[in-house]
């Protein structure tokens, strides 16, 4: 759908029509028959077509994410859950948008880590988001926490593939939540981290600290990738926090 001349109020091709001049019901039931990422590009194309689609009630995302960079930023909505025996979450509708087709909603003089937050907030506000995360692919704290302090509703938090140090992992873990997951994904991890929310994290699980042991010796010994993940109706993998084991990568 050619969402530039449908929002052309003057009907140059006798095959297209102008979404501006049908009635609200005819307009609203046009907007979705179309595909998530076209209504959210028609919600990027002017302010008053953005009020419209959110007065609406266009659409909701079952999850929406952010992905946030030194230099840029991503976002993805995801629609349809299908269901899985596991915690990872899976969905029939995947869209992902970059910072370049974002622009409209961000004022440029401002940080990428404010245009990210600027333009999550808008998406929410205009398709709800059951669920939201974001991904830090990088390890400044205190961007961290802005970012965390001004996003408050995250169900899923993660530290990409960085070299993290402790206090970039204080960070994500300070502000926890009850029922947030927080992942690692790093090359190095520091040994022995430890922090006072991990209970929290973790509810109940015991503690091992033979298996705390065997795992670091493995870590000295074998120079490997490896990551973490705990908290949200997850198990830990290799994990520092608690002393669980699983799989070496």
């Amino acid at each position: 759908m050619n969402i530039s001349s449908n929002l052309n109020p003057v009907f140059r091709d006798p095959d297209k029509f102008s979404l501006l001049t049908i009635p609200d019901v005819a307009r609203v039931y046009v907007i979705r028959l179309m595909d998530p990422k076209e209504q959210v590009r028609l919600a990027l194309s002017t302010k008053k077509m953005e009020n419209y689609i959110r007065i609406s009630n266009i659409r909701y995302f079952d999850y929406g994410e952010v992905s946030l960079e030194e230099n840029d930023f991503d976002i993805q909505v995801n629609h349809g859950r299908i269901p899985s025996e596991n915690s990872q979450m899976t969905f029939r509708t995947k869209v992902q948008f970059n910072k370049k087709v974002m622009k409209p909603w961000f004022n440029e003089d401002s940080s990428v880590a404010e245009q990210a937050i600027t333009v999550f907030k808008r998406l929410q506000a205009t398709f709800h988001c059951e669920e939201t995360g974001i991904t830090f692919n990088i390890n400044t704290p205190a961007i961290i926490r802005n970012v965390l302090d001004a996003l408050d509703n995250l169900v899923f938090v993660a530290l990409g593939k960085n070299n993290t140090t402790v206090e970039t992992l204080n960070t994500i873990m300070e502000p926890y939540k009850r029922k947030r997951e927080i992942s690692v994904f790093a090359s190095e991890m520091p040994l022995d981290y430890y922090h006072p929310n991990r209970k929290k994290v973790l509810g109940d699980q015991p503690e091992n600290q033979g298996v705390q042991d065997e795992i670091r010796q493995l870590d000295e010994k074998l120079a490997k990738k490896w990551s973490f993940l705990c908290g949200w109706n997850t198990s830990c993998r290799r994990c520092f926090l608690c002393g669980t084991t699983g799989s070496i990568r």
